[in-house]
Parts: C-alpha cells; sequence; structure tokens
C-alpha cells in the first residue's frame, strides 16, 4: 500500500475508532450522570449526538475505503472499512426506528406497548458500537503493521 494513502487511512479509521470510544465510554455515562437534567431531555442529547456521531463515522470510513483503493491497499483492509461504513449506517437506522417508536404523537400507552421493542433496539445499538470498536481496534492493528 502507498505509504501516503496508508498514513491518511490509519488516521482516518484511527478517527472513527476514536470517536466510537469517546462517544460510548465518556459522553454517553456522562449524560446520565448530569445533574438536574431529566430524562427527555437526556434522551434528545443523546439522539443530538449519536446522530451527528453516526454521520461522521460513516463519511470517515467511506473517505478511508476510498483512500484505500486509490493506495493500493489489500482486500482485508478495504472491506473492513467497508464493514464499519455499513455499521455507522446500521446504527442510524437503529437510531430512527427508535425515533418512530418515541413519536411525540403516539400515546403514552402505544410507547408503552412497544417498551420490548424499544429495549431490543437498544441491544442492538450496544452490539453495534462493540463491533465498530472491536473491529476499529482490528483494523486499525492491520493498517499499522503493514
Amino acid at each position: 500500500m502507498n505509504e501516503v494513502a496508508q498514513v491518511i487511512t490509519v488516521l482516518l479509521i484511527a478517527a472513527y475508532w476514536g470517536g466510537a470510544v469517546f462517544v460510548d465510554f465518556v459522553v454517553t455515562p456522562a449524560r446520565f450522570r448530569t445533574p438536574k437534567v431529566d430524562r427527555k431531555d437526556v434522551n434528545a442529547i443523546g439522539r443530538q449526538i449519536f446522530l451527528a456521531t453516526g454521520f461522521v463515522q460513516g463519511a470517515l470510513a467511506t473517505a478511508a475505503i476510498l483512500t484505500a483503493l486509490i493506495g493500493g491497499a489489500d482486500l482485508v483492509a478495504v472491506l473492513s472499512a467497508l464493514f464499519l461504513t455499513i455499521l455507522a449506517g446500521a446504527g442510524l437506522g437503529i437510531l430512527f426506528a427508535m425515533d418512530s417508536v418515541r413519536d411525540p404523537s403516539r400515546t403514552p400507552e402505544e410507547i408503552e406497548a412497544d417498551a420490548d421493542t424499544l429495549k431490543s433496539l437498544h441491544r442492538a445499538a450496544f452490539a453495534i458500537d462493540i463491533f465498530k470498536i472491536v473491529l476499529g481496534a482490528i483494523l486499525l492493528a492491520v493498517l499499522v503493521t503493514q
């Protein structure tokens, strides 16, 4: 792989991975522990953070794919970056699905009836975040050791 392209790809994936780790391990716990902020506001703040993070991660992973392809990276690096892009998109899809469950036009009873769906969506989002962190770390290791 071209040395310049490799450095750029590593930086893009490092930013993707660092963002995932920072949001999951710093931002998310901090917003739930912030005093005098009610649950509704915490959810609204979280939605904005996850929305922005999802779009940024999608852009970073897409740029990494292009840089890796242009630089002549091996297939494993390109496919890993592609999978990171898919994970970012899946995370956004889950966020939008959560919005439809929490739609303000729905009655509290309707929202309560979908509590299991919301829990499942939260679990899916958590699993996607774990995959992002693990796959991002593996991809970084692969790129740095090439």
